[in-house]
């Protein structure tokens, strides 16, 4: 529903009626960040088609494959997932419009821990915030003419994790894994440390805290 305005209210209907069906919308999600980004070769892209409130109303994406960069004003979305804070803003949301019909819609979307949780935020500090964390933590992500205002919406869910999926989590990170042995160490400590005071100890199960936040702009 980041997509398009078009999907508000596709649920209103009495009970027992089929679904409301338009024409699919033609949308794309970058194969890359590198897909808005880069100047020069070939940009990669994923193909998708959104039928809009088929299978009730949540729109399935279908028809993935990889492809030439789009035509110019051919699109109704594109859709980046954990990828914005790659792009070059500039770069990025001058390709962008150059791909959407006046009115696409650009989304952008990321799952996030959530630092609002105090242990997470411990987390964080423990091992180092990522590019999409440090980003969204200075406020929205910057999007360039011709799009207009920001959309914003935010949920909040969890993942259940045990302690070995924890440390692996930790083990994964890029600050992580290029620190020095010494900073490695003091890392891999107060995390344990911090992962005993939370009782994720042995197989015990503990509920991550993560925020989805999710941003879209039309073309004006």
């Amino acid at each position: 529903h980041i997509l398009s305005s078009r999907s508000r209210g596709c649920c209103s209907r009495s009970p027992g009626s089929a679904p409301a069906r338009r024409s699919p919308t033609s949308g794309l999600e970058p194969a890359s960040s590198r897909g808005l980004s880069s100047t020069s070769g070939q940009r990669r892209w994923q193909s998708i088609r959104i039928p809009t409130c088929s299978r009730g109303c949540e729109p399935p994406f279908r028809g993935f494959r990889r492809s030439p960069a789009p035509q110019n004003s051919s699109l109704d979305a594109i859709v980046l997932g954990q990828a914005w804070h790659w792009v070059d803003p500039d770069d990025g949301s001058r390709e962008a419009a150059r791909v959407l019909r006046p009115g696409g819609v650009l989304g952008l979307i990321w799952n996030l821990r959530d630092d609002s949780v105090p242990w997470v935020e411990r987390l964080t500090a423990v091992m180092g915030g990522s590019h999409a964390e440090m980003l969204l933590a200075a406020g929205d992500p910057p999007v360039r003419a011709p799009f207009g205002e920001l959309e914003r919406a935010h949920w909040t869910w969890s993942r259940p994790v045990t302690r070995d999926t924890l440390e692996a989590m930790v083990r994964s990170r890029s600050h992580v894994i290029t620190a020095a042995s010494d900073e490695r160490r003091r890392i891999e400590r107060d995390s344990a440390a911090l992962f005993d005071e939370i009782g994720a100890a042995s197989d015990a199960v503990i509920e991550l805290p993560y925020v989805t936040r999710a941003y879209r702009a039309s073309k004006d």
